[in-house]
């Protein structure tokens, strides 16, 4: 029997709701030497539904989808979450930079005046009918010193912050609330897609030095830009494995399915084997060129290794060369982006880094994030590295922790308020 439902706050859910699949682990966290570490005690996967690109497109079909993930979680777990870590993804996140600035009028930082200066950032953000989704400083300013990274009881008279905020349209974060609250869950945090899947597949030394982290899905890229432990950057791509797939399906009119497990099984952009083939089931007819743009041959059994690296070639290069141009007009990237890492499903194609390593002209790998404790081995991978990521960015930033802290004491108010009417009332 299921554990009743908790309210601890040391059992939560970390959920990424993708186009191609939607992935929910149960993690326990507990302290080691005051240091939090976290355990996985249920996983739940599932084919995706009801969701094109990080935007709800059926809503009744997503909330099916995202139940049964849940519930095969609580399963294995053998318990029951009440709140939830979630990654957000949608080609409307935007970065935005600028300064927020306050007086201290005690003479010295308290926590305070941290909490009014990420307040007045947080106005400013959502100053345009935009939503905050995640905000955290680049560095702290105090009395024209610049570069401070956590500026607690320092002296001075004015503080400073140069502030990353990422925000999206109020729809899209309200239907993602929606969709959990229709399936009895609480949202914790919301955190980028891309910040989340770049925590997990970098190196501490790579996120100091700088790096580009490309999260390459089912039909989106999720880019996050890392220079000195800071988050600096995120966009959205509209391009992604299932491209490659249709590619498939279509020049060798075969389904969709059977183009997947071409290209999960033998799809590779540098194959180099010109004498292996292999068999393609229920191929149909295909134009036979050396006979006329009206000919056809019929029942081919097989293709070469060769034939099938080309079609997955030109589409990847595409993809990649479009990623580089987009990134090419963001300035963060020259000044800090000093290597490039591929994570999500979609980058385990077979010499895919190799291929960007010649398109972006700068070291390539393929990003893995760190494996959860009693997580098993099938479930680990650069397929999971965002929902892996939700517990190493953990619930939310320095900065949206002054916010939600900020906003307790009213909310408490508030409910202190309605009991005492309640026991006066009856």
């Amino acid at each position: 029997m299921l554990a009743s439902r908790s309210l601890r706050n040391d059992i939560f859910a970390l959920l990424d709701i993708g186009s191609s699949k939607i992935t929910c682990i149960i993690v326990q966290r507990y302290f080691d030497n005051y240091i939090a570490s976290y355990r996985a005690i249920g996983f739940g996967q599932r084919r995706s539904e009801g969701v094109r690109s990080g935007m709800i497109i059926d809503f009744d079909n997503a909330e099916h989808a995202v139940r049964g993930v849940i519930g095969d979680a609580e399963l294995t777990a053998n318990t029951r979450v009440e709140n939830v870590i979630i990654a957000f993804s949608s080609a409307r996140l935007n970065s935005s930079y600028f300064a927020a600035h306050v007086k201290l009028e005690s003479g010295h930082v308290r926590l305070e005046d941290i909490k009014r200066l990420i307040i007045s950032a947080r106005q400013y953000a959502e100053r345009e009918g935009r939503k905050l989704v995640y905000l955290n400083s680049i560095y702290y300013t105090l009395d024209g010193e610049a570069g401070i990274r956590d500026p607690k009881n320092m002296i001075g008279k004015k503080l400073s912050c140069q502030i990353h905020a990422v925000t999206s349209t109020p729809a899209s974060i309200k239907n993602l609330e929606c969709l959990i609250e229709r399936c009895f869950l609480r949202v914790k945090s919301i955190v980028p897609t891309s910040f989340a899947s770049a925590v997990a597949a970098t190196t501490k030394d790579e996120q100091k030095l700088g790096v580009t982290c490309i999260d390459i899905g089912a039909d989106a890229a999720h880019i996050a830009m890392i220079y000195d432990g800071q988050f600096m950057h995120t966009d959205t791509i509209t391009v992604g494995g299932m491209a490659l797939t249709h590619d498939i399906a279509k020049v060798l009119s075969i389904p969709l399915t059977e183009a997947e497990k071409l290209k999960i099984l033998h799809g590779s952009v540098l194959y180099h084997n010109k004498a292996k083939s292999i068999n393609i089931p229920q191929l149909a007819l295909i134009p036979d060129d050396r006979k006329g743009s009206g000919s056809f041959q019929r029942d081919q059994p097989e293709i070469s290794l060769v034939d099938l690296s080309d079609i997955l070639y030109l589409r990847a290069r595409r993809q990649l060369e479009f990623i580089k141009d987009r990134m090419e007009k963001n300035i963060i990237k020259h000044e800090f982006a000093q290597s490039i890492v591929l994570t999500g499903g979609a980058s385990q194609l077979k010499g895919l880094h190799k291929l960007a390593n010649e398109v972006f002209e700068c070291p390539v790998r393929i990003g893995c994030p760190p494996a959860l404790q009693e997580l098993l081995s099938e479930y680990q991978g650069p397929a999971l590295s965002t929902v892996v990521g939700l517990s190493a960015v953990n619930e939310e930033s320095v900065e949206m922790m002054y916010l939600n802290n900020a906003s307790r004491p009213l909310k408490e108010l508030y409910v202190n308020r309605v009991e005492q009417w309640l026991r006066e009332s009856f």
